[in-house]
């Protein structure tokens, strides 16, 4: 494991013959340094100009935890963090332009002791960072609620090869699906439970990070744990889900399966695990379904960049900017877990609000 500090490297005690040479030991020098750029800053937000990253940011600001903030365009980072990150005058942190490449992040995550990602879709984007965590030596954790790619990750071996490491490699962190996980657990301390039926039900508009993701996750097979196997979910559909918390029932979609029964697929607990999203908003909700059926039917067989670049331009007919934040008396949640085994049989309701923060 990585320490949580290291020093830059010094030099001294040489004598240079000639200017050239004590040029080179100069630039020699600010090399290093450059790579263990993040050596006094043990937490990486990678992603930080969007709206999840801006949030992760504020909650280290009030935790009193250095970081850098990373991403793209520094210039970018800069200007959203002083419109919408409250404490800045406060904070130990730095803002650094990086590319989106394995080698060019693993010289920033030098250094540090755990990377947060969010940028997304991390179906994308998620090989370079995991790829510089590793060659980094820091953990890694995320915010995705991606199916497909913690599917692919695994298949790829990034689990083993992080705990080969001494490494944790923590994706789908955020409250998509860590409040339904927790409500799964506790269903589970009950003797006999084998079956999960999840319901996350958020309140409010997901991003622009968030929608482009689902969106372009419609071309993606969902599945859900059935008898210890994963088999496909029915696409292009509804269900009618009856929660706690709601009079009427709250119209429901796969939401590209969740993350919950790839966590419970080796699980020996579990047998059975389906999970489905709800937002309050029913108006969206039927319209994530109507464009997976719009998918089903019209982009389906086209080229995948095709594909992409359509259901891009659907996204950004849902959400073209970026939401205000949330608001507790609006942004209210409940995730819901109904638990069965031959005999028993356990419920538990989590109830939050601020989904984002």
């Amino acid at each position: 494991m990585p320490p949580l500090f290291r020093g830059a490297t010094h030099f001294g005690g040489g004598n240079c013959c000639n200017s050239l040479s004590k040029l080179q030991a100069i630039k020699k020098q600010h090399d290093l340094e450059a790579k263990a750029m993040s050596s006094n800053k043990p937490v990486i937000v990678y992603g930080a100009s969007g709206y999840t990253g801006m949030l992760v940011m504020e909650e280290l600001i009030n935790l009193g935890i250095p970081f850098i903030a990373a991403g793209r365009d520094a210039d970018r980072i800069s200007q959203m963090m002083k419109e919408r990150v409250v404490g800045l005058e406060s904070a130990d942190y730095e803002i650094v332009a990086v590319a989106h490449e394995a080698e060019a992040l693993a010289e920033l995550f030098s250094g540090a002791r755990v990377v947060c990602n969010t940028v997304g879709p991390f179906q994308s984007y998620y090989k370079a960072v995991l790829d510089a965590a590793l060659i980094a030596g820091c953990h890694y954790m995320d915010t995705t609620g991606e199916q497909a790619y913690i599917l692919k990750a695994l298949e790829e071996g990034y689990g083993e090869r992080f705990a080969d490491k001494g490494l944790l490699f923590a994706p789908s962190t955020s409250y998509m699906y860590t409040m339904a996980e927790i409500a799964s657990e506790l269903c589970l301390e009950t003797p006999g439970i084998d079956s999960l039926n999840v319901a996350v039900i958020p309140t409010g508009t997901p991003t622009v990070g968030s929608t482009n993701t689902i969106f372009g996750m419609l071309s993606e097979q969902p599945y859900k744990l059935e008898n210890n196997t994963l088999v496909p979910m029915q696409k292009g559909v509804g269900w009618e889900v009856s929660v706690p918390g709601h009079i009427r029932n709250i119209l429901c979609h796969h939401w590209t399966g969740t993350c919950l029964p790839v966590t419970y697929q080796n699980d020996p607990r579990v047998r059975n695990c389906e999970a489905m999203v709800g937002f309050g908003n029913r108006e969206l909700m039927e319209q994530v379904i109507g464009m997976e059926q719009y998918w089903m039917e019209n982009l389906k067989d086209l080229p995948v960049q095709q594909q992409m670049e359509a259901l891009a331009k659907l996204a950004g007919d849902v959400t073209p900017v970026m939401p205000p934040r949330e608001l507790p008396a609006r942004a209210r949640n409940i995730d819901h877990v109904e638990a069965r085994g031959d005999t028993a049989y356990a419920s538990c309701t989590m109830i939050s609000y601020n989904a984002y923060v």
